[in-house]
């Protein structure tokens, strides 16, 4: 069963490598000019990469996590925005509900990172993929190690609580969840959903500074 590992006290978000979006702006090439919006932008984890590739990235999130606006992208308030893409990482059990409003206030573009599971259930299927299917469902090579709070660096160890042994241990960190980017492309024709695997390294993708500095507590299961 696939579960994410949850720091002790942390804030109530799974921050995104930003190796991540990398993987997907080099795969999307969007043009400079586009205007994205990370609409549950968090700790700005997926705006800043996206800078890195867009001039203008538009940032906001249900609560202030020390980046971007607040808003409610569910809410009437957030229909006066308009971009070009929408790409964030949602909550969860909001994930769908998301892609639904990004409809109409992209006018290019979703990609919306979820677990791979989420392709999963009837629910979901009958509410979004039977009328909405992806354009594209880029499956990541490498594991995509996200916890509770910020993304720890998977090359460092770090101190987690291991039931078993009652203690904690030093352990790299890991995650039994396996992650992908779901896009929608209203500029491309549509003819069925494709497959494709994000097969550049991770390491090829992350530059200094990405991963927080502070040390990470989780429960290892």
């Amino acid at each position: 069963m696939q579960q994410r590992s949850e720091p002790i006290g942390s804030a109530d978000y799974f921050g995104t490598p930003p190796w991540a979006t990398r993987a997907l702006m080099e795969r999307l090439a969007l043009s400079r000019s586009a205007v994205v919006w990370d609409s549950a932008c968090g700790r700005g984890l997926i705006a800043r990469p996206l800078a890195e590739y867009a001039n203008h990235v538009i940032s906001s999130d249900l609560l202030h996590y020390g980046h971007g606006e607040v808003m409610d992208f569910l809410a009437p308030e957030a229909d006066a925005i308009s971009c070009d893409w929408v790409i964030t990482n949602p909550p969860f059990n909001l994930a769908a509900e998301f892609i639904l409003k990004s409809f109409t206030r992209a006018r290019c573009g979703v990609a919306i990172l979820v677990r791979t599971a989420f392709a999963e259930s009837r629910g979901r299927y009958e509410a979004l993929f039977r009328d909405h299917p992806p354009t594209l469902r880029l499956q990541f090579v490498d594991r995509v190690v996200m916890h509770k709070g910020d993304p720890p660096d998977p090359d460092i160890s770090m101190q987690v609580w291991d039931k078993k042994k009652d203690a904690f241990v030093l352990r790299k960190p890991s995650t039994a969840t396996s992650y992908e980017w779901m896009v929608w492309d209203k500029t491309a024709p549509h003819t069925g959903t494709q497959t494709e695997w994000l097969a550049t390294k991770r390491r090829d993708l992350t530059q200094t500074g990405d991963y927080s500095a502070s040390k990470v507590f989780c429960e290892a299961s």
